[in-house]
């Protein structure tokens, strides 16, 4: 959410045009919970930090375009309105069925739910997934 600030704070600079796009958890990008899962479950345990934990998922090739899309509509903060939450303990046992879970709980700053609503930006109704 900073980084979001700071475009919105540096926008008001006439000189400026940044942007930014605010997606969700993008299959095999970096950061991303697939590839951990993955390689969590060659051990047998997956580690979560809470079982009630939710994220939004996008595919890479739709984040490509999403992010396209805002490239050509030249709006300062673009968010995906329309994705479902899923729960991320349900997807660790998809991705490596027949392990154990382990919770470590949440980090300082962490969060149980992402939010993504479009109450403070200037979402675009044709960039809707």
């Amino acid at each position: 959410m900073e980084a979001e600030e700071i475009f919105k704070k540096e926008n008001k600079n006439p000189s400026r045009n940044l942007g930014v796009v605010k997606l969700g958890n993008t299959i095999g990008a970096r950061g991303s919970v697939f590839e951990p899962f993955k390689k969590q479950g060659k051990s047998g345990i997956l580690k979560l930090t809470h079982p009630e934990a939710t994220r939004f998922c996008i595919s890479q090739s739709k984040a490509a375009n999403f992010i396209l899309k805002a490239l050509k509509s030249q709006t300062e903060f673009i968010e995906t309105l329309k994705m479902k939450a899923f729960k991320v303990i349900e997807l660790a046992r998809d991705l490596a069925p027949g392990c154990s879970i382990e919770i470590s709980g949440l980090r300082p700053g962490g969060r149980l739910y992402e939010e993504i609503d479009g109450n403070s930006s200037k979402a675009i109704q044709e960039l809707k997934l």
